[in-house]
């Protein structure tokens, strides 16, 4: 299927065309999947969890962290985008119009968003995150937000735009959540 992304929107893939490039026999991919769609989550769970590993790497920043460590956890997370962007383009679309797909990216978004409202606690707590941030809110904000921007903003970025598209996410995201660049500052 990741090969058909490349060239196909989502939409137009049949399921014929996903056994002539697999060679896979109609009763075997019948047997391991109820249809295109449970395929395309299928391929998509490694994409996944790589996400959750790769966006821990900002909400588990320490109090403190520098501008310069949420750049680079920002990157990561644009980086891991940019290498599965036909997957994860392809779950957008198809979650506007299949329920199964829906459901899960929703359950992953409110993962997300569960996640960051925990760093975003965390560093309430310990005085470099806004005393003032609804935790949850702000996050589920910044999360759609990203979802978005990345869906957006980066298929047709250049290298040199992608970086600004980094640098600007990080300023949006900094000036946000967190307190004071001196406190703070790269």
């Amino acid at each position: 299927m990741r090969r058909l992304l490349e060239t196909t929107p989502y939409a137009e893939i049949t399921i014929d065309r996903i056994l002539e490039e697999s060679g896979v026999a109609r009763a075997t991919f019948y047997a391991n999947f109820v249809d295109k769609s449970a395929l395309l989550l299928e391929v998509a769970q490694d994409v996944h969890a790589a996400g959750i590993d790769v966006a821990e790497s900002w909400w588990k920043l320490p109090p403190g962290a520098s501008r310069a460590d949420l750049a680079r956890a920002l990157a990561k997370i644009v980086d891991l985008y940019l290498l599965n962007r036909t997957i994860l383009a392809a779950l957008t679309e198809a979650s506007a119009y299949e329920s199964l797909i829906r459901q899960r990216l929703a359950e992953l978004q409110q993962g997300s968003i569960r996640k960051l409202a925990e760093h975003i606690e965390r560093g309430r707590q310990v005085g470099v995150v806004r005393k003032s941030l609804i935790p949850t809110e702000t996050a589920g904000w910044l999360i759609w937000m990203m979802e978005r921007g990345l869906y957006q903003m980066l298929p047709s970025a250049s290298i040199a735009e992608s970086e600004r598209l980094v640098t600007s996410l990080t300023d949006v995201v900094w000036h946000t959540l967190y307190l004071t660049e001196a406190k703070n500052n790269a």
